[in-house]
């Protein structure tokens, strides 16, 4: 990964007051794989967790949202060693001989300098500005959500990192082969049209 591609998914962060901290040092990295498996194992040992993923992943494609079997990846195989979530299941599309995932990749952790509410959309942010970065790069990026999800393991991983601020998202940023598209909702199924006379709606003096 070049240098100068760190600096602008750094920056990408900063823009919107949050930092991307890289996990490079082996024990940490070998640290933070241990947390991603332990919380993989309790979510996966949790029936509401099990019954969201079902619920929105690994349909054929007949509706306006989740993660379809076209977009769903590879099926994971046990010489991964970084343990991504798998939304395709059994139907999941088989690995390509020789197209294993690199076993050195970029991971990035997206951190806050709190954690609250306003804090959580700020990441947001972040993390849009980021992936967005990601993609102008022509790289891609994995979401290992499941420390973050999993609160006394999210606890943890701030402790190793060793800091004060919030962890909000860990990334796998690389060169991936490309992938279709996840579905997306019409525009008028996410924004309300404004009333007129609606306080929120009157202009700024």
């Amino acid at each position: 990964m070049p240098s100068a591609h760190r600096v602008r998914l750094g920056k990408a962060a900063g823009d919107e007051r949050c930092w991307l901290r890289n996990v490079d040092e082996a024990i940490d990295r070998a640290r933070l794989q241990t947390l991603i498996a332990r919380a993989h194992r309790a979510q996966t040992q949790d029936l509401a967790v099990r019954a969201e993923l079902a619920a929105w992943s690994g349909h054929d494609g007949g509706r306006p949202d989740g993660v379809p079997l076209t977009a769903s990846g590879p099926r994971p195989e046990p010489q991964d060693e970084w343990l991504l979530r798998d939304f395709g299941g059994e139907a999941g599309r088989a690995r390509t001989p020789g197209k294993d995932f690199e076993s050195s990749p970029l991971i990035l952790v997206l951190q806050s300098y709190s954690d609250g509410p306003a804090e959580q959309v700020q990441a947001g942010q972040a993390l849009q500005r980021v992936l967005l970065t990601v993609t102008s790069l022509g790289l891609s990026a994995s979401l290992i959500s499941q420390p973050i999800e999993v609160a006394a393991i999210r606890g943890e991983l701030r402790r190793m990192l060793g800091s004060h601020l919030t962890p909000q998202a860990v990334l796998r940023v690389g060169y991936g082969s490309s992938v279709r598209p996840t579905p997306r909702r019409p525009i008028t199924d996410l924004v309300v049209p404004a009333i007129e006379g609606d306080p929120v709606c009157a202009p700024r003096i």
